[in-house]
C-alpha cells in the first residue's frame, strides 16, 4: 500500500473554483505542468 502513496499528484485548488471540479482541476494542473516541459510545443497534449 505504501508504494502507491509514494508520489502524490498535486493540483491548484483555485482551479476548482473555476467550476471545473476536482477532476478538471487535476487535468488543468497537469496540462500546465507538462506544457512547460515539452520539446514539441505543437504536440504537448497528444
Amino acid at each position: 500500500m505504501l508504494d502507491y502513496l509514494d508520489r502524490p499528484i498535486a493540483f491548484h485548488r483555485t482551479f476548482v473554483q473555476l467550476g471545473i471540479g476536482i477532476t478538471g482541476a487535476l487535468l488543468f494542473s497537469q496540462a500546465l505542468y507538462w506544457s512547460k516541459r515539452t520539446k514539441d510545443a505543437d504536440r504537448w497534449f497528444d
